[in-house]
């Protein structure tokens, strides 16, 4: 589902203008990335917790080059119900 689309259906659903919709969503979204980018977890009593997750350093593989290769850690969002 496309961000057009839940504005589509949210507006449809609570009879609402979808200009409105709109800008609580991206005031919703902007909030909740913060939250995030910010090291903080997200709870929506109902739908489930974002939560920022760092994702340690491994050794992969090249397969084409057949050599072994550095992945670097990085920092992933987690969703849990």
């Amino acid at each position: 589902m496309t961000k057009n689309e839940l504005v589509f259906l949210a507006s449809e659903r609570a009879n609402v203008e979808k200009q409105l919709v709109e800008k609580v969503l991206n005031a919703l979204l902007n909030e909740s990335k913060k939250a995030i980018v910010s090291g903080k977890s997200v709870f929506i009593r109902g739908f489930g917790t974002l939560e920022p997750v760092t994702r340690r350093a491994k050794i992969g593989q090249d397969i084409k080059r057949q050599i072994n290769i550095t992945i670097p850690a990085r920092t992933c969002l987690l969703y849990t119900s």
